[in-house]
């Protein structure tokens, strides 16, 4: 965020929040190495015990183990226990597994019982949720403990445990837990099966924060609302709309709309009512359609030599749409129609 582009002070409980996550990230990169005592105090003091303080608090036992800090992982237990009990399993915000996160304070203090009973409900909630870096972490920590439990028992569940986390870290791309992994396998002398990981490439060399700007100019959003969608400055936007018009030569969002479903970077039965809106926008018209307009089609680009809108329509369908619907903004020029203005 842009200082005092949305308010000159944020208040103690947010300026805590930001600081735990803050000083967590530089921990976790190895470059910080200050005292944290003083505002782990103070988050405990005006953290308060609602939903919005539970992120920071699993932040905090987050940084307890990393900086190898018991004391100060124990000061988010009564509020993340408290939580438990209640019947909560996620934070809100930056997402924890509450179970996975008590099943680490517990292996903080040598609680192996408590503590796998923590990670068997964490695997158990991930697993049915679909929340897979949390499922992974859960693995990973379950690992953990069975080795700082040393029993050699325990060996097999703990290669079982860390052969399931790295492929999902590997997969989503969450690289220093993969390392952590890769780490703990290398000292059970165990080997880990990693398939090759090709990253996304996105067409006409854009770039992840161009398409991600792309996507919402192309379902009509303006140049105020996309900063607060992407948490960027205006500044930052402005910086990647004149490469990315450059790159795909499309200046309106009718186009940028055929040009995203064209490239399949929206699916394709993503937003007819989004397309419908943007076409009566740009034409000064009521947003609200009295029937659906089910087809954008072609533009002058060679790219586009043929496309059918985003819900995915037949030739038979197209033929047989009344001219009276899409008359109002596109023309048909040698068989086909493209939009009035594209």
């Amino acid at each position: 965020m842009e200082p005092g582009r949305i308010f000159e002070e944020a208040g103690p409980a947010f300026e805590s929040f930001v600081w735990t996550f803050r000083h967590l990230i530089q921990v976790s990169s190895g470059i910080y190495h200050g005292s944290t005592e003083q505002w782990a105090t103070e988050l405990v003091k005006v953290g308060g015990r609602n939903t919005y303080s539970l992120a920071p608090f699993c932040a905090l036992v987050e940084l307890g183990t990393l900086l190898s800090d018991p004391a100060l992982a124990d000061s988010a237990y009564p509020v993340l226990s408290l939580a438990a009990e209640r019947g909560v399993v996620f934070s809100s915000g930056w997402i924890y597994l509450i179970p996975r996160v008590l099943g680490v304070l517990d292996t903080l203090h040598q609680q192996w019982d408590k503590a796998e009973e923590h990670f068997q409900e964490a695997i158990a909630v991930a697993t049915t949720s679909g929340a897979r870096p949390e499922l992974a972490r859960a693995y990973l920590d379950y690992a953990w403990t069975l080795v700082a439990r040393h029993r050699k028992i325990d060996r097999h569940r703990t290669i079982e445990f860390v052969r399931l986390a790295a492929p999902i870290f590997h997969e989503l791309d969450m690289e220093p837990f993969l390392q952590r992994a890769i780490q703990l396998a290398e000292s059970l002398q165990t080997s880990l099966a990693l398939g090759s990981r090709q990253p996304r490439a996105y067409p006409d060399n854009l770039n992840v924060q161009e398409v991600a700007v792309l996507l919402h100019l192309a379902q009509g959003r303006s140049y105020q609302e996309i900063p607060d969608a992407l948490v960027l400055g205006v500044k930052t936007i402005h910086q990647h709309v004149n490469p990315l018009f450059h790159k795909i030569g499309f200046p309106n969002s009718t186009a940028m709309t055929t040009y995203a479903f064209g490239k399949e970077l929206v699916s394709p039965t993503a937003s007819q009512d989004t397309l419908w809106s943007l076409t009566r926008k740009e034409h000064g018209k009521s947003a609200e359609p009295a029937q659906p307009l089910c087809v954008i089609l072609v533009t002058d680009s060679d790219d586009f030599a043929f496309m059918t809108c985003p819900v995915a329509l037949s030739q038979q369908t197209l033929v047989e749409l009344p001219r009276r619907m899409a008359g109002e903004f596109a023309q048909e020029i040698d068989g086909a129609w493209t939009l009035i203005g594209s």
